[in-house]
């Protein structure tokens, strides 16, 4: 995951995720200029879920989340794991 919020908010995100997406594993909570094709590639990501617009990676679908993952925000998350 990607966000542009504090830690404390990362952190939020990630147990809301864990709550209803039990099915994701989540690699880690990262800054935008982490979050590279070489970090997704080394790390065998194959989705990021992200607070930040305009994070563009080529290899893995980004899915933009607002921090306190509304009802929309797991529409999305839910329509990209359809996927796989």
């Amino acid at each position: 995951m990607g966000c542009s919020t504090d830690i404390g908010t990362s952190e939020l995100l990630r147990v809301k995720i864990e709550k209803f997406f039990p099915e994701v594993r989540i690699v880690g909570l990262e800054s935008m200029h982490t979050v590279t094709e070489g970090y997704i590639r080394d790390n065998h990501i194959e989705l990021v879920i992200s607070t930040i617009r305009g994070l563009e990676l080529h290899s893995v679908p980004v899915v933009v989340v607002d921090a306190m993952l509304t009802e929309r925000s797991q529409d999305s998350v839910r329509n990209a794991l359809r996927r796989f």
